[in-house]
Formats: C-alpha cells, structure tokens, sequence
C-alpha cells in the first residue's frame, strides 16, 4: 500500500483540482458574458481562492473520505455534496491557502439534491465566497 503523500491522487492539490473542474464548467457563464469566454488559467486563478476540500472522520478520529466544496454566501458557509459529509463525526474544510477549519452545527441539507451547506466556525479574513448566479434571471 502506497505511503500518503508518494500517490498524487492523495495530495489535497489534487482535490482541489479535481473539485474545481466541474465548478468552473459550473460558474463558467458567470464571469464571462456569452459571447466571450475567458481563458481557464484566468477563471481557475479567479475561483482557486474559494475552493475547498473537505475531510471527514468518524469518532475515533479515523478519517472516513475527502471530497471538495467552495465557500459561499456571508458570513462564508461552505457547499458541498451531502453524501460527503453524511454519517462523519467531524468535518474539517482546507483552504486553498492552506488552513484548516472547523465545522459548527447547523448545517442545512436537502438528501434528494445531495447537496449541504456547513458553517464554518472560524471564518476569517482572506475567505472568498463565490457568487452564485440567480438561476430565476437566467433565460
């Protein structure tokens, strides 16, 4: 069995990356108008800050998965899939710059979308929600 760390694939960079294809196929629409795209170096350094990969365990301490997410709304709360966090002790977000941050209570959750919203409990400077785009306006 590989040594965390000498597998790429267990590096929290790859989470990042991994979780931010889909979200900025996602969001795409949302810095660019229609009839011009940017350039994904630009939109990857626009939404890195806000991504996030998130590391669950059980009440050993003994991690159960990891999987991404990106801050949102304010104060920040974090977006995530529920089937990431469901069943897990504890939940830890890291930042794309690195700090690791705990979960509060609270968290809101709708299991038929697979989608969750946690609060993070030590929101700080440098926490750059995304802004979502209002879906009613779009055409």
């Amino acid at each position: 069995m590989p040594t965390r760390g000498s597998d790429p694939k267990s590096s929290p960079r790859w989470f990042l990356l991994f979780g931010l294809v889909p979200l900025l196929v996602a969001v795409a629409g949302r810095f660019a108008p229609a009839e011009d795209s940017l350039p994904l170096p630009v939109l990857v350094k626009r939404v890195f800050p806000s991504v996030v990969v998130i590391e669950t365990f059980d009440k050993q301490m003994k991690a159960l998965g990891r999987g991404s997410g990106f801050f949102v709304g304010s104060p920040p709360q974090v977006l995530t899939n529920w089937h990431v966090v469901k069943g897990a002790h504890r939940v830890v977000v890291k930042t794309a710059d690195g700090r690791r941050l705990s979960v509060g209570d609270g968290e809101s959750f709708d299991d038929r979308a697979d989608l969750v919203l946690l609060p993070v409990m030590e929101a700080s400077s440098g926490i750059k929600p995304l802004a979502l785009a209002n879906l009613c306006r779009i055409d």
